[in-house]
């Protein structure tokens, strides 16, 4: 069960989850919240958002790649 873990443990799957995507199509910020809900990690995409820019990780308008 994903529901306890841990602020730095769901910011390491988020910097993973960013890591692997496609760049011409990057992951929002509710598309994240979806993927950690598979994983069992229930969380907002306001802490989703908060945590992204906390780790100066740009949104998926800034981090798309023509």
């Amino acid at each position: 069960d994903g529901a306890e873990e841990s602020r730095g443990g769901v910011i390491a799957r988020i910097q993973e989850m960013i890591e692997k995507e496609d760049s011409k199509k990057p992951l929002s910020d509710a598309q994240i919240v979806k993927e950690l809900e598979k994983a069992g990690v229930r969380i907002s995409r306001r802490t989703v958002t908060k945590y992204r820019e906390a780790e100066d990780i740009p949104s998926s308008r800034e981090r798309r790649q023509y």
